[in-house]
C-alpha cells in the first residue's frame, strides 16, 4: 500500500526557503538540487513505510508523536495519521528546533 505524503504550509515554506537559499544565495544550484532528490527519495520511501523513520529523540517531540528524517544538514518532521504522512517542519540541524515549534 503507497500512502499519502501532505506537505504542510510551514513545511512548504522551509523547504522553498531552502532551495531558494541553496541555489541563489550560495550560488549552488548542484546542492538545492541534491537536497530536491534527498527529500524526494525519502518522501518515497515514508509513502511505502511511514512508520520507518523512529519518534523523534528529542521527548517533547516524540510525546506529540513527531517521527524525523536527515536531509543533509536538515531535519524534517512528520507525523503518521489517519493513513496520511503530514510532514510539518524542516529545520537545520543546528536550530534549536523543539523549541520552535
Amino acid at each position: 500500500m503507497t500512502y499519502n505524503v501532505v506537505i504542510l504550509k510551514s513545511a512548504r515554506y522551509e523547504y522553498e526557503s531552502i532551495v531558494g537559499y541553496l541555489a541563489q544565495i550560495l550560488k549552488n544550484p548542484r546542492a538545492a538540487g541534491n537536497f530536491v532528490a534527498e527529500v524526494e527519495y525519502q518522501l518515497d520511501l515514508l509513502r511505502e513505510q511511514p512508520l520507518l523513520r523512529p519518534l523523534s529523540h528529542m521527548q517533547e517531540l516524540a510525546s506529540r508523536n513527531y517521527r524525523s528524517f536527515p536531509v543533509n544538514n536538515y531535519v524534517c518532521l512528520y507525523k503518521f495519521e489517519h493513513e496520511t504522512i503530514y510532514i510539518a517542519y524542516i529545520f537545520h540541524q543546528s536550530q534549536d528546533y523543539a523549541r520552535l515549534i
